[in-house]
């Protein structure tokens, strides 16, 4: 009878996590020494010296900065190139200047961005590995929109909980997309119906 309620317990736990989550691979996260840890696949990361993760963004700004190379940011700011991600920083910057230690604040649209962009990184790092041609062209301006939506759906494919395989890994015999959906056992069979609503099989 104990085992059964464990068990019901941890089949509703899931079942939250993956309403929040998604079927991806879940957000491992604990604390340590007063610091916060968190796990990209097999990597353990925690905060720059001086910094804390309080809530799960704080990490995910230290993580994009990580994945698209300090030095490379630093070097190209110092050459003045106009990308995207650096708007929208600066951006952010002043709005925390302008509300200081404000709670509730709306999220706007370069915030936003920005999220979207570092937690889409995240999970395709998480759950596969983000292509190194991929990033090269995130960090061009030209080729960042492209880019940007390529990460996008190489994220939302693996929180479906489908297991995406890094098509650039493979030999360029034709042209490939960077993400390719493979079979999934988590996620139920899809089908469309004909008003263009997915649902389960």
């Amino acid at each position: 009878m104990r085992a059964q309620e464990i068990m019901r317990q941890q089949e509703a736990a899931e079942k939250v996590r993956q309403e929040q989550q998604g079927y991806g691979r879940p957000i491992v996260s604990w604390e340590m020494n007063n610091t916060r840890m968190i796990a990209v696949k097999k990597t353990i990361m925690w905060p720059p010296q001086g910094r804390k993760w309080i809530y799960f963004p704080d990490f995910l700004f230290d993580y994009l900065k990580k994945t698209m190379r300090h030095e490379w940011g630093a070097r190209a700011q110092q050459e003045g190139l106009p990308h995207p991600v650096f708007r929208w920083l600066k951006k952010l910057n002043q709005y925390q200047r302008a509300v200081p230690g404000e709670k509730g604040r709306p999220i706007v649209g370069y915030i936003a961005c920005v999220l979207h962009l570092a937690y889409a990184l995240y999970q395709i790092a998480h759950n596969d590995t983000i292509p190194s041609k991929l990033l090269t062209r995130l960090r061009n301006p030209l080729t960042f929109r492209p880019a940007f939506y390529e990460i996008i759906v190489g994220a939302a494919l693996a929180i479906a909980g489908m297991e995406i395989e890094n098509a650039e890994k493979k030999p360029p015999i034709y042209q490939r997309p960077n993400f390719e959906r493979s079979r999934s056992a988590l996620v139920p069979l899809m089908k469309w119906k004909q008003s263009g609503r997915l649902v389960g099989k």
